[in-house]
């Protein structure tokens, strides 16, 4: 019974894959880590495109429903200034979300650690107790640690997803003490102190 639901769903995302190829022009790098940092479950082939039809479903609309071009630019208009107006309120939105929960993520690593669970068991304890957007972020650290980058590069994604200092100073922290070693914990409650008298002042 659940086969034909399988088989459509993969022949959807063929050509989803077949789209994204042909039209791979279109976007951009930029476009696409904007995406990703919004959690939008599209490429950034398939916005460039909703945009651009949107725009043109918009201008048809207006002008057939007035009769007069005019109503059907301004709503083309609308139609093409509203998705990167929605697009920047999202990632904005959602980075500070995570800002919010940045010391609690800092603070179940550190227990994690101290329970003596490795680094990468102490995200995926993050992933397991975390509300979103921190548990799709360290979730995404972990996918991309799955294909094969090393972690240090995966968690330099997310500071690329996230653009946020506190964020861009643990990462370092946990990226010099993974080169040079020492005690992981007490580095975690230094940043962490940091990161408290930083938000204080």
């Amino acid at each position: 019974q659940r086969r034909p639901g399988l088989r459509r769903r993969a022949g959807l995302v063929r050509w989803r894959l077949r789209l994204n190829n042909l039209m791979s022009a279109f976007a951009s790098e930029r476009l696409n880590l904007q995406l990703i940092a919004a959690n939008w479950p599209i490429s950034a082939t398939e916005y460039v495109l909703m945009r651009f039809w949107g725009t043109i479903a918009a201008l048809i609309a207006g002008w057939l429903i007035s009769a007069n071009p005019l109503p059907g630019i301004g709503l083309a208009i609308l139609a093409y200034i509203i998705p990167p107006v929605l697009l920047r309120q999202g990632i904005t939105r959602r980075r500070n979300l995570f800002e919010r929960q940045l010391v609690d993520v800092l603070m179940l690593v550190m227990g994690s650690v101290r329970a003596g669970y490795s680094f990468q068991q102490a995200l995926d304890v993050v992933v397991r107790e975390m509300k979103a957007p921190a548990s799709e972020e360290f979730r995404r650290v972990r996918h991309e640690v799955g294909l094969g980058l090393s972690l240090n590069q995966a968690l330099s994604n997310m500071v690329n997803r996230m653009e946020n200092d506190d964020l861009y100073l643990v990462v370092t922290a946990i990226n010099i003490n993974s080169q040079v070693g020492g005690n992981l914990v007490t580095m975690l409650e230094a940043v962490t102190h940091t990161i408290r008298d930083r938000v204080r002042l």
